[in-house]
C-alpha cells in the first residue's frame, strides 16, 4: 500500500495533476507510522498489524487518486479538495495507531513491573 501510494502520488504530481501537499503529508505521515512500527517491534518485539480505520485511509486515497484521471482538467481547488476526506482520515488513524502504541507500551510496562515484584 505504501509504496503504490508513493509511487502514484510522486507520478501525479511530476504530470501536474497532484498537489505537492498530499505527496508530502503522505511521506510524513508514512514516515510516522514506519516510525511507531518500528519502535514497537525493536522495544516489544510485537508487529502492529493494519486495523479497519488504515484501510479506509487507503481505500480514500486510491478513491481520490482515481478521480484525479477525471478531474485533470478541473480547477486546481477540486484536486486539493478530493483528498480532503483520505488526509482527515489519514490524521485520524495516526491518531488511533498512536493511542494503541501507548497502550500497548502501558501494559507492557505494567506486565514487567507485576514480574519485577515476584
Amino acid at each position: 500500500d505504501k509504496l503504490f501510494q508513493f509511487t502514484t502520488a510522486l507520478m501525479m504530481l511530476i504530470i501536474g495533476w497532484l498537489p505537492l501537499w498530499v505527496l508530502l503529508f503522505l511521506l510524513a505521515k508514512e514516515g510516522y507510522m514506519i516510525l511507531g512500527g518500528a519502535l514497537l517491534l525493536n522495544n516489544r518485539r510485537m508487529v502492529v498489524y493494519s486495523k479497519w480505520y488504515g484501510k479506509m485511509t487507503t481505500v480514500l486515497f486510491v478513491m481520490a487518486f482515481s478521480s484525479l484521471f477525471f478531474l485533470a482538467d478541473a480547477h486546481v481547488l477540486i484536486r486539493h479538495l478530493v483528498f480532503v476526506p483520505a488526509a482527515a482520515m489519514s490524521v485520524l488513524s495516526c491518531v488511533c495507531y498512536t493511542l494503541y502504541f501507548v497502550k500497548i507500551s502501558a501494559d507492557a510496562h505494567d506486565a514487567s513491573d507485576q514480574q519485577a515484584k515476584k
